[in-house]
């Protein structure tokens, strides 16, 4: 089964972040046969996605307010003379230079992921296209998996799932990185663990009275197998656990919990591992500290985080932490052809003109 709808593919729908539109912008320029994109034809294409009305597209680029303001100062009945007629053939024009507007504020969005990732970044970016470099290396194979994984609204069912999978397994050894050296890891989400060396598998019930036993304290009073759903085969949010051992077996334990999520609801998926959670679940003797991992990249042109106001009481690991974390990881290269080597192949094999 194809991982990408590669016959039905679109530019975002009334969503105007720019980290959002600037990803779009590089994966169209991925997959199209000439490796090339500028902003006239996604200019175009979003035309021809909303039956050529500018009235239409803008609502998907700007946000409900500026188009309210846009077409207040256009449709005005106080700046008419009487019996005038709305001139269509202008206000058209007006919508479609905010159009322009915008998403020359995203190529310029581009231009400063060019030079915040480096060297590491696929892409050549100038004023007016966009250009993918030949011969990718490692770290830039890197970059346009992690693009990829954080449109999921392009995937396929199965391409979703599969993706989604990929990006747990790809979070492992950054997972590694950030707890102490001697802390047991494992997978405890509910995605194929066939090559992973350590996880805790069957229904969420078991697996959680099998982390209690980890930490050496009880389940919590509710927490039942009636309550937890006998048939639920989830992994409740969480992904991957850290579990610092002392040899005394006693509860009280560095614990860390790792959360991998690809879909634009990431933000609201930050409470699926928390505490406010899973002390539903478990009688925790202390804390935890969580990570969670997004492939996509959640920075303004000055590598700031584009709304520090949506990070909650997570340590956030976007694109460009994870790219820095693992392009030190000598197995890199081996853990992306087991993991995406098919994904790759399929991408190669369906270039297209997505501007026809």
């Amino acid at each position: 089964m194809a991982y990408l709808k590669y016959s039905d593919l679109s530019l975002p729908k009334q969503n105007s972040e720019p980290n959002h539109w600037a990803d779009h912008i590089e994966f169209f320029c991925f997959i199209s046969q000439d490796g090339k994109t500028s902003i006239e034809q996604v200019i175009d294409r979003l035309l021809d996605e909303n039956s050529n009305d500018p009235s239409c597209a803008i609502k998907n680029i700007v946000e409900e307010d500026e188009v309210y303001e846009l077409s207040e100062s256009l449709f005005s009945p106080e700046g008419l003379i009487e019996d005038e007629i709305i001139d269509e053939t202008n206000n058209n024009s007006a919508f479609r230079d905010k159009i322009s507007s915008k998403i020359k504020t995203y190529f310029k969005l581009l231009e400063s992921r060019q030079s915040n990732f480096g060297e590491d970044y696929p892409f050549l970016v100038t004023r007016k296209n966009i250009t993918v470099k030949e011969n990718l290396t490692t770290t830039q194979t890197l970059y346009v998996i992690l693009l990829c994984s954080s449109l999921l609204r392009l995937a396929t069912k199965s391409g979703l799932n599969k993706l989604g999978h990929h990006f747990e397994e790809l979070c492992g050894p950054v997972f590694k990185k950030l707890t102490p050296s001697d802390t047991q890891n494992i997978f405890f989400g509910s995605g194929s663990a066939e090559t992973l060396q350590h996880s805790i598998n069957g229904k969420f019930y078991d697996k959680v009275i099998y982390l209690c036993d980890l930490l050496h304290v009880k389940p919590s009073m509710n927490f039942t197998e009636e309550n937890a759903g006998r048939n639920n085969v989830g992994d409740g949010g969480l992904d991957w656990v850290g579990v610092f051992n002392f040899p005394d077996n006693q509860f009280s334990q560095p614990t860390f919990f790792g959360q991998c999520a690809c879909g634009t609801d990431w933000i609201e998926k930050q409470f699926d591992a928390h505490l406010s959670t899973w002390k539903n679940y478990i009688q925790f003797s202390n804390g935890y500290l969580t990570y969670h991992f997004i492939p996509r990249s959640f920075r303004d042109e000055s590598l700031n985080w584009y709304n520090p106001l949506d990070i909650t009481d997570v340590v956030l690991i976007d694109r460009y932490r994870l790219i820095n974390l693992l392009k030190a990881e000598e197995t890199l290269q081996t853990l992306l052809n087991q993991t995406y080597n098919l994904f790759l192949e399929e991408v190669n094999k369906n270039k297209i003109d997505p501007f026809m």
